[in-house]
């Protein structure tokens, strides 16, 4: 007989999320992701929602070590420019070793290093919140077509 389960579901942004199964004996909780959008579905082991909550349901001891063995294999690498502070300041900095046109410095001239596989190896999510939160420090300006920015202080502070 298998212990009792309790399924419960994480959904931050609308359309993704996971289920964690807890379970009653103590044992550590088990995540399965999912994704109900199929643009954003790109990897293949990702589920949808209703196949995620299915084999939660399912969950039992072999399952369970399947489960945290491919978590800890997502989470073995740490990313440099999750934290949108370190972001901004690489973006300030490639944004400093280009020439302005007429003050302007166009986005990609900063989009390109920092996403490349040659340059940072960042995701779009970490250039968005490097980007907004040198917006809202006041250390970059967006231009209101957003394919330019100003460099507002040489320096970040």
């Amino acid at each position: 007989m298998t212990a009792p389960i309790a399924i419960k579901k994480h959904e931050a942004v609308p359309g993704t999320g996971s289920y964690e199964v807890r379970f009653a004996d103590g044992r550590p909780s088990v995540y399965f992701y999912w994704d109900d959008l199929p643009g954003r579905r790109l990897q293949p082991e990702l589920l949808t929602c209703r196949e995620s909550r299915d084999q939660g349901q399912r969950a039992g001891p072999h399952r369970a070590r399947q489960a945290r063995r491919r978590q800890r294999m997502k989470l073995a690498e740490t990313r440099p420019f999750a934290d949108p502070q370190v972001a901004a300041r690489k973006l300030l900095e490639l944004a400093a070793d280009v020439e302005p046109i007429n003050g302007r410095i166009h986005i990609e001239k900063i989009n390109a290093p920092f996403l490349s596989k040659n340059g940072c190896q960042a995701t779009g999510a970490e250039f968005g919140a490097g980007l907004k939160f040198a917006i809202e420090r006041g250390w970059l300006e967006l231009h209101e077509s957003g394919t330019f920015v100003r460099l507002i202080k040489a320096e970040a502070q």
